[in-house]
């Protein structure tokens, strides 16, 4: 998520959104990297908004291991 989207969502201070998540399929350190700040951005605006609900959409999904490697 980049910085202005973050900004915007944060302006905006949804109770629902849906998110495209990050594809974690792709084993390169650059991947790890920007799921790190995905996950990071995710967590400000889950603390930092209303919401109560969010759709995580199919690239984060596609990854069999997707859940374990968000909670690392």
């Amino acid at each position: 998520i980049l910085q202005e989207q973050v900004d915007f969502i944060l302006i905006e201070d949804p109770d629902f959104l849906i998110v495209d998540g990050p594809s974690t399929y792709y084993d390169n350190s650059y991947q790890s990297i920007d799921l790190k700040a995905a996950i990071e951005s995710l967590n400000k605006i889950i603390k930092q908004t209303r919401l109560c609900k969010m759709i995580v959409d199919h690239h984060l999904t596609r990854d069999i291991d997707y859940k374990q490697k968000i909670f690392e």
